[in-house]
């Protein structure tokens, strides 16, 4: 099973590490996608459970006005 993880902070990977712990009881073999600190931590807690792809880190497009995130982000 391929399982992207998003990188905007933990809080995906922290939610999801819980998730992917329940694939892998039942007995599938899961692929993580994912990058920056996110796959550094599922790195971290699975260790050989799973196979890991790195992508590369994307600059995220954060404005100080919350509609210009949103508009950056269409």
């Amino acid at each position: 099973m391929l399982f992207a993880v998003h990188d905007w902070g933990l809080g995906h990977a922290t939610r999801d590490l819980v998730l992917i712990q329940a694939l892998l009881a039942r007995g599938h073999e899961v692929t993580l996608v994912s990058a920056g600190r996110a796959l550094q931590l599922l790195r971290q807690e699975l260790k050989e459970t799973c196979a890991f792809i790195e992508l590369p880190d994307i600059p995220k497009p954060l404005s100080r006005r919350a509609i210009w995130f949103y508009v950056r982000m269409s």
